[in-house]
């Protein structure tokens, strides 16, 4: 793959280069940028290899970076597409010099416009969420700048997904402009944004453009444990590890996930921030990357990510020892044993990790807050499982009476849970052996859209009802729109298990 091998920006018809040159770094007004002959370097460089789409804003090293874009671009405006943001504050004086309103908004992009020496924005992003401004006021005054011609397309940055939702479905229900692009940050060490933010990407028709794939520079390999306890130095808060260290991506556990990208670099006789930029374009949501450097030798170097093709070993590798902890896809089941439980959800997925917080000598004082003063059972036991690819369970242990303790919602209306494994045949053999019996299955489903799909229910020993389920047909594609659990979940193209 090369810097012309242009893809579709989301929804939109614009065609943009796989890698996006950041500019965060031009400008040394920060500290720790490339002055503007360096900077100057690496914007030529990504152009000559057919690169065209850069990524700047209104506030990048004060102002710096789009002037010294604008000088960049000259006689090559046209073959560039243009993306700047607005939203943080320039003026501490002047309450509103930042924010999402539609003062800001337009003062930002004036000053845009001037700074980058042009006369339009070819794709305006909204930068973070205000947590103040109506949504109405923000997607009118968006659509009212590509009315004017000022503003081509829009995208938003760094909001949660739900807020996205809304103003994307406005902007429907209204006929204005709606977005075509998202940038969040995603990389190794950051992927919570696959719990919601990148599926809320591909339906609403959203190009992604991950910003710090490298995880800050931690992905390079430049730092190590040690690295962590200089981090809570004052002394280091205003350099480069500084910032890394506040964004919390200074830790043990990103520095064993850099030692796992180290070494499939080495297989891959590639480097680190390739192998780490090329996990990021595995995705098929993820449209442009967003590479930033310093120098011209870090561009060089990030630039040849495109030259490099991970094996499915080595993504799963990396996708193993990075992935990210459950969050609200779990599942809470009440179960007379904790052993018990956790033997029957090993037979289930074959391999768990298990995290106990039991077992509690008296936990009355939590029952009685949670369910009053008549509470007549406390919680003697509970852990918590991981389940294969981001699926949670808890699981709990109640000393009391029968009738006294309360039901979690997966006992309560006959709920039937659905999970996802890598072989129902596999998992079959496990249960039987622990003395499951199987009410139905194994079923496999021989043509048609869910062709090799094959799934078996089974009773728990504690009389909850389970399906467990898994694609066996060859050549199954992992992004297939028929797929119907993932991680023990829907999908989100899927609107029902049936």
């Amino acid at each position: 793959m090369t810097l012309g091998h242009y893809k579709l920006l989301g929804r939109s018809g614009l065609r943009v280069s796989p890698l996006s040159l950041g500019t965060m770094t031009f400008g040394s007004d920060w500290g720790w940028g490339a002055d503007g002959e360096e900077a100057r370097r690496i914007f030529d460089l990504y152009v000559d290899r057919g690169g065209n789409f850069v990524d700047t804003s209104v506030n990048y090293t004060n102002g710096r970076a789009e002037s010294l874009l604008g000088t960049f671009i000259g006689d090559k405006r046209e073959r560039i597409v243009l993306a700047t943001k607005f939203t943080m504050a320039r003026d501490p004086g002047n309450p509103n010099s930042g924010g999402n309103h539609r003062l800001n908004m337009v003062r930002s992009v004036e000053q845009s416009l001037t700074q980058l020496g042009t006369d339009r924005i070819d794709l305006l992003y909204l930068h973070a969420w205000d947590m103040t401004t109506r949504p109405d006021e923000v997607m009118r005054a968006l659509d009212d700048l590509v009315r004017s011609g000022k503003v081509l397309y829009l995208g938003i940055c760094n909001t949660p997904a739900w807020r996205v939702a809304q103003m994307q479905t406005l902007a429907h229900i209204r006929g204005w402009s709606p977005f075509v692009a998202m940038q969040i940050e995603y990389s190794l060490v950051e992927r919570t944004v696959e719990h919601e933010l990148l599926p809320a990407a591909a339906d609403l028709g959203l190009g992604v453009l991950p910003w710090s794939p490298l995880g800050g520079g931690v992905l390079t390999g430049k730092y190590s444990l040690a690295d962590i306890e200089d981090s809570r130095e004052a002394t280091v808060s205003a350099s480069r590890k500084g910032v890394i260290a506040s964004s919390g991506h200074l830790n043990q556990r990103a520095i064993e996930i850099a030692d796992e990208v180290r070494a499939v670099a080495e297989e891959a006789n590639s480097t680190p921030s390739r192998v780490a930029v090329a996990w990021t374009l595995s995705n098929p949501t993820v449209v442009s990357p967003i590479i930033g450097a310093r120098t011209l030798a870090q561009a060089e170097d990030n630039l040849g990510a495109l030259d490099l093709l991970l094996t499915p070993e080595q993504l799963d590798r990396l996708n193993r020892v990075s992935a990210p902890s459950p969050i609200f896809h779990h599942i809470g089941i009440t179960v007379p044993d904790i052993d018990e439980g956790i033997a029957f959800f090993q037979a289930v997925f074959g391999a768990i990790e298990v995290f106990r917080t039991g077992p509690f000598d008296v936990n009355q004082d939590f029952m009685e807050n949670k369910l009053g003063a008549s509470a007549q059972s406390t919680i003697r036991d509970l852990v918590f499982l991981r389940c294969g690819e981001g699926t949670s369970v808890e699981l709990f242990e109640y000393d009391g009476e029968e009738a006294s303790r309360p039901k979690r919602p997966s006992e309560v209306g006959g709920m039937h849970l659905c999970f996802e494994v890598e072989d129902v045949h596999a998992s079959e053999e496990r249960l039987r052996a622990q003395g499951i019996e199987m009410l139905d299955g194994p079923n496999l489903v021989e043509t048609g859209p869910l062709a090799g799909f094959n799934w078996i229910y089974l009773r728990a020993p504690w009389g909850l009802i389970l399906e467990v389920a898994s694609f066996d047909k060859l050549g199954y594609e992992e992004n297939s729109p028929h797929r119907l659990w993932r991680a023990g979940r829907l999908n989100p193209d899927r609107r029902t298990n049936e």
